[in-house]
């Protein structure tokens, strides 16, 4: 497989389960290691760079939604100040979060729906903002409408690669990539 990434440019990766769209997701985040082949960064090969450095320029955001037991403003800044985490949400279609004020100091996720907590951890890649964010299933639990207006808002980002492993195979969906790149199950 040979694929290149361009700066600025957003992609989905669409495919059925197991035909490893995450573990290519993995492996360009650096969190597999492999023997065979080369990733490579701005032409230089990922494992010349220091894994602590090439996390903060690419980041990979789980299939699996992660709260931590507090508040959702602290769940979006994650230690690091967001003076505009409410916009985050507003523009992920959260105002009905932000105009409950139970869930602002809420100590439990119980309140929150799977697609919610999912456009919480989206505000948080938001406010952490990489040169290249790589997205597993980011709207699994979303009506389609709010996978759209979700994703929509990462295109409107300059200088951001955006990568999304998705299996919607949804034309609308799809429109909002600069490119589709399809894999299949090895026979």
């Amino acid at each position: 497989m040979n694929i290149q990434f361009v700066k600025g440019r957003s992609y989905a990766i669409v495919g059925e389960s197991g035909c490893g769209k995450s573990t290519l997701a993995k492996l360009i985040a650096g969190l597999l290691p492999y023997e065979q082949g080369e990733i490579n960064y701005d032409d230089l090969r990922v494992k010349k760079i220091a894994l602590d450095e090439y996390r903060t320029m690419v980041r990979y955001i789980s299939q699996e939604t992660h709260l931590f037991n507090t508040g959702v403003k602290n769940n979006v800044e994650m230690g690091h100040e967001a003076g505009n985490y409410k916009d985050f949400l507003m523009a992920l279609g959260m105002d009905e979060i932000l105009a409950r004020s139970d869930v602002e100091f809420e100590e439990s996720k119980d309140l929150l729906s799977a697609g919610q907590q999912q456009r919480i951890v989206l505000a948080r890649s938001l406010n952490y903002l990489p040169q290249v964010l790589i997205l597993d299933e980011p709207t699994a639990n979303m009506d389609i409408e709010t996978a759209i207006q979700s994703l929509s808002i990462f295109n409107k980002l300059d200088d951001l690669t955006l990568i999304v492993i998705t299996h919607a195979d949804n034309n609308n969906l799809l429109e909002l990539f600069d490119e589709v790149i399809y894999m299949e199950k090895s026979r």
